[in-house]
Parts: structure tokens; sequence; C-alpha cells
């Protein structure tokens, strides 16, 4: 798994910020987080041209789903997750969100940011 680091912001007791190290250039997608992805985030996986895009999204995504599932108390490939309507476009490539509401956890914001292209590039919104 990609090299993850849990950071509480300054002045916050109910939030906590988890880091994850970007994978090698050359590193092919980590086999064992993208088991955990669901058929959507491996068909979407796939798709990317780049191999470092690929290793990229494959480690979020499976990252997310681990973290979530330790918080939930569920197996990382059975955290139902959603795309949120995109804020740009209203398309469904947003951010992920949990598909059902959980008084034990409120996910404020996920985010994948690349420095080479924006978050939706479809409408080109951050």
């Amino acid at each position: 798994m990609s090299a993850v680091t849990q950071v509480r912001p300054a002045g916050r007791r109910d939030a906590f910020l988890w880091v994850v190290r970007a994978p090698a250039p050359d590193a092919p997608p980590d086999a064992a987080l993208l088991g955990v992805l669901d058929p959507v985030e491996r068909r979407r996986a796939a798709a990317l041209r780049r191999p470092a895009d690929r290793a990229l999204y494959v480690a979020a995504h499976g990252t997310l789903r681990r973290l979530l599932g330790d918080r939930l108390g569920l197996p990382p490939a059975e955290v139902a997750l959603t795309r949120l309507p995109c804020p740009g476009c209203g398309g469904p490539h947003g951010r992920p969100a949990v598909v059902a509401g959980c008084r034990r956890l409120r996910l404020i914001r996920v985010l994948h940011m690349t420095d080479e292209a924006p978050a939706c590039p479809e409408c080109s919104q951050p």
C-alpha cells in the first residue's frame, strides 16, 4: 500500500487528514489496492493512458477504501462509494463519496489533484 500519513489539522479535534504519497512515476498500480476497487473504478483506472496516472488513481481510490473500511468496520471492497456531481458541469464524475449516510463518519472532502490536469477535464474545473 502507498505510504499514508495521518495529520490532525491545527485547532481541529474532530477532523483528520490523510496524506497519501504518490507512487513513483514508473511504478505499476499496487495489485493489493487494485483488488479492492469496484468494477467501475477498475475500468476508469484502465482507461487512463499514462501508467503514472493509473498508479496514482489506484493508490488514491484503494487507500480511500481502506481508510473508510477501517472507520466503518467493513472490508475495503465492501465500502459503497458513488460519485458526487462535478461542481463545474454537474456530470457524474465528481469526487467520491460514501453512498449510505453514517452517523459515525462524516466525509467532508476527498481531493485528487495532479499538477498537469484539472480534476475535471470535461469542464476544466479544479
